[in-house]
C-alpha cells in the first residue's frame, strides 16, 4: 500500500533509559532549540512520541532522514551526559 499520511509517529529507545518518555521530551526540547527540524509530540496508549508531518511549504526531501539522524544523535548525546 502507499503511505495515506504525512505523519510517522516515533521515538528514541535505548534499554538504559527507564523513563522514555520524559527522555524523548528532552530531546524534542533539543530539537525545537536547534530550530532545523520542529515536529510536535503526541502520547499513544500513554507512550510519549516524537510527530513529525511532512506536508508543507518548508518541507523538503530528505528531510526525514535528517531528522531521524538528528534524534539519534541527540539520544546518543543525553544518554552520554547520563552515564547510563
Amino acid at each position: 500500500l502507499e503511505p495515506s499520511l504525512s505523519i510517522c509517529c516515533f521515538r528514541y529507545f535505548s534499554p538504559r533509559i527507564d523513563d522514555l518518555n520524559t527522555f524523548n521530551q528532552r530531546i524534542h526540547r533539543r530539537l525545537v532549540r536547534g530550530n532545523q527540524y520542529i515536529p510536535s509530540t503526541t502520547k499513544v496508549d500513554g507512550v510519549l512520541a516524537i510527530r513529525p508531518c511532512f506536508v508543507g511549504a518548508r518541507s523538503v526531501p530528505g528531510q526525514d532522514d535528517g531528522l531521524v539522524d538528528e534524534v539519534l544523535r541527540l539520544g546518543d548525546e543525553l544518554v552520554a551526559e547520563l552515564g547510563a
